[in-house]
């Protein structure tokens, strides 16, 4: 079964032109997978729009119904009692060997190939990979790879210390680096953390250095990037989602455990991280931090220029001819990276908490996981799936508040709402649209309490019951209670029933047709 988000996903980058094999990449699942979501979206005949509309759980269930996903249970092999029992045998190893040790323990467990791939899985975990690589063409501007560097320098920073002049203080430096898939060319910079506004924003800077985009951005399997990247299941942080979609580009994670799979990008890792962090390092007190990026962009200025092996361009002349023109073009704008917050359970009064105020949700999403994302202006509330539910309007007050969308709130707190943003005025002027004798009505009742306030439950209750009903019986109902000085709401609620009853009875007897004689029971003795 796949999440909602690989589901959407797939059929939205197939929608947009992308090919099967890429669909794959992104998501990482096979091609068995790709296909069975393809041709039930195609057989269930429901537009994307309709799907994103609706819940998570329902697409799910749309595309995996539960009866498919029931599996036998099987107990998990004894892997290290399999290994220890193969190798105790003195004979070399086989897949065969294996299986029949297996089988025998188990004769109603998992295939064989089925328990051959776990027992594979077993000994990567155990052992690691091989030493074996495999060539890859690659295939210009196409990838961009993103990694920080392993090593971390310790320098001191003036413009951040408490006491400039104490040079024990010291300050970690963190190097953000990019790779060109095809040309090599880098980008990198300093930073004082790895967190996802730095990392967001930094991505952002090396786009705009590049002056393109690529069809893939290739994060390492950081947080701020990736989420979850197992065998089985790729999820991607929703700000970088936020980014993929506002660059249209796509976050492709490397393969799981594998940092070979980018090797670019680890291979300059190990260059930079040497040269830059040996040279600030020994140079140790900077101003500020841009002064620790000045030496960055030197030292990457001086590998971009050099001509790598096999090749009879620098970096940044393969970058000209090659990966620029195959790029998209940037826009205009700079991605702008919101402040991400998670709320793992929505409260019984449906408002998540940002920045010390409540915002509110749909009463339906009570329990549900929802992302919080805030820019200067606006608080953005998506699900878990990074779908958009509301947004509100930033609020700066200083003591804590409720900000709160009347669509939101179920009937009976819509109704008490609506009651208590209400004053004297807003009724005075509602009973006057009614007539002057329901005007001094309301005004009677707001002044029979000591506080306005304690009343406007009762006038918005004969209010609403004038709704759908001609003014003149409302009016003369309100006379009635204005003329015999009982201007309470239960006074007048019984003097409009008998105005509608006395109505009704007199619309009857002028229906009734006149007639000359009525013969009663006398005439027929």
């Amino acid at each position: 079964m796949q999440s909602c988000g690989t589901i959407l996903g797939v059929i939205r980058l197939r929608s947009e032109g992308a090919t099967i094999p890429e669909c794959e990449k992104r998501f990482n699942i096979g091609s068995g997978t790709t296909q069975t979501i393809l041709k039930r979206f195609a057989e269930f005949g429901k537009s994307l729009n309709e799907l994103e509309e609706m819940e998570s759980s329902a697409v799910e269930n749309l595309f995996y119904p539960p009866m498919e996903r029931k599996h036998r249970k099987i107990p998990e092999p004894d892997f290290d009692g399999l290994f220890e029992s193969v190798q105790a045998s003195g004979k070399k190893v086989t897949k065969s060997k294996i299986w029949e040790e297996y089988h025998q323990r188990e004769p109603n467990g998992y295939c064989r190939s089925q328990m051959l791939e776990y027992y594979n899985r077993y000994l990567f975990k155990r052992f690691g990979p091989g030493d074996l690589t495999m060539g890859v063409n690659r295939i210009p501007g196409e990838r961009i790879y993103i990694d920080y560097c392993g090593d971390k320098g310790y320098i001191h920073i003036r413009e951040l210390s408490q006491a400039p002049d104490d040079y024990t203080e010291q300050q970690e430096i963190h190097i953000f680096l990019t790779a060109c898939g095809y040309s090599g060319k880098l980008y990198a910079e300093a930073a004082l953390d790895e967190k996802q506004e730095q990392f967001n924003s930094a991505t952002a800077r090396a786009l705009a250095f590049y002056g393109a985009v690529p069809r893939y951005l290739v994060p390492d399997n950081l947080r701020t990037g990736v989420t979850e990247n197992t065998r089985d299941s790729v999820i991607i942080n929703a700000s970088y989602q936020d980014l993929e979609a506002y660059y249209n580009t796509i976050v492709l994670p490397p393969p799981y455990r594998k940092p070979r799979g980018k090797a670019v990008a680890e291979r300059y890792v190990q260059v930079i991280q040497r040269k830059v962090i040996e040279k600030i390092e020994a140079q140790y007190v900077f101003k500020d931090l841009d002064e620790v990026n000045e030496i960055v962009r030197e030292i990457i200025e001086k590998e971009n220029a050099n001509t790598p092996k096999g090749y009879k361009q620098s970096h940044n002349e393969l970058f000209e001819l090659y990966d620029l023109p195959a790029m998209k073009p940037l826009t205009e704008a700079c991605f702008i990276s919101c402040d991400y917050s998670y709320c793992a359970s929505v409260p019984n009064n449906y408002h998540v908490h940002y920045d010390g105020h409540f915002y509110s949700v749909p009463n339906q999403f009570y329990k549900a996981e929802v992302i919080i994302k805030a820019t200067q202006e606006e608080v953005i509330l998506c699900d878990i799936n990074n779908r958009e539910i509301t947004r509100h309007k930033r609020c700066y007050i200083p003591t804590m508040h409720y900000i709160t969308k009347p669509e939101h709130m179920p009937a009976n707190h819509r109704f008490f709402h609506e009651v208590n943003q209400r004053d004297s005025t807003y009724y005075l002027n509602w009973a006057e649209e009614i007539g002057s004798n329901m005007k001094q009505l309301i005004f009677t009742i707001l002044k029979s309490a000591k506080h306005d306030e304690q009343m406007y439950i009762s006038c918005n209750g004969i209010l609403h019951m004038c709704e759908g009903i001609p003014k003149g019986i409302c009016e003369e109902a309100a006379a009635d209670c204005v003329r015999n000085r009982n201007c309470v709401y239960s006074g007048f609620r019984k003097n409009l029933s008998d105005q509608l009853s006395m109505r009704k009875q007199v619309s009857i007897t002028a229906s009734l047709p006149d007639v000359e004689e009525v013969w009663g029971k006398d005439y027929y003795e």
